[in-house]
Order: C-alpha cells, then sequence, then structure tokens
C-alpha cells in the first residue's frame, strides 16, 4: 500500500483530485481484501463507481481536504502494516467520522443558502405585490 501513497505523494503534496480517488480507491480496496469481506469489497467497488458525484455533493476535496485524506491514508497504511489492528481501526473510524461531519457541513451550508435564495426571492415577490 505505501507505494500506492508514494506514486500519488509529489513535491507540494497531493494535488489532483482524481489522482488521489484513484489511490484512495486501491488503499480501500488492498484493505478489503486483506480482510477477506466480499460485502465490504461489493460496497466498495459501489461506492468508488459514484464517487465522483459523492464528492462533488458533499465535499469540497480542495487542497485542506486532500492533505488531510492523504495524511490519513499515511497513518492507516503505517498502522496496518506494523500490525497495530486497534490503531488502525482507531484512524479508520476517526477518519469516517470526520469526513461525515464535513459532509454534513456542506450540505446544512447548501440548505442554508438555498433557504436564503428563497427568502430574497419571496421578499422580491413581496415587494412587486
Amino acid at each position: 500500500m505505501t507505494q500506492f501513497l508514494k506514486i500519488y505523494y509529489i513535491d507540494d503534496g497531493p494535488s489532483q483530485r482524481d489522482t488521489f480517488i484513484e489511490i484512495d480507491k486501491q488503499i480501500h480496496m488492498t484493505l478489503a481484501r486483506v480482510a477477506e469481506n466480499p460485502i465490504y469489497i461489493s460496497v466498495l467497488h459501489s461506492v468508488h463507481d459514484n464517487i465522483h458525484r459523492y464528492y462533488d455533493q458533499f465535499l469540497s476535496m480542495e487542497e485542506p481536504e486532500l492533505k488531510e485524506n492523504y495524511q490519513d491514508l499515511c497513518d492507516l497504511v503505517k498502522a496496518v502494516e506494523k500490525g497495530q489492528a486497534d490503531h488502525a481501526r482507531r484512524l479508520a473510524r476517526d477518519h469516517v467520522h470526520r469526513f461525515n461531519r464535513y459532509m454534513q457541513s456542506k450540505e446544512q451550508r447548501s440548505e442554508n443558502r438555498g433557504q436564503r435564495t428563497e427568502n430574497r426571492g419571496q421578499r422580491t415577490e413581496d415587494r412587486s405585490n
């Protein structure tokens, strides 16, 4: 798995979303195969087949998020390679929880923008009556 990370980390670090997504996929699929969990493998295939849509809708994946995600993967791979299963499990759980919070935050901001636009439209309509 380390070879995937070395391929991706170039000069200033993570900079290309599509490249990162492919590396992320390779690491997740490798972990799923190591775990020998066919359900997890199937779910991952489904997620990665639709991942661009998820990222576009729920995550900005700008440079800070890419770097944070990359660091999470580095730490996780290091823990797995050292046989630190409990530490790897905590890292994975923390990663998922943090990115879930990011997704919820982005969704909330999007909803708030929609409400403000709706409210502006209502005020304009009220003034014209």
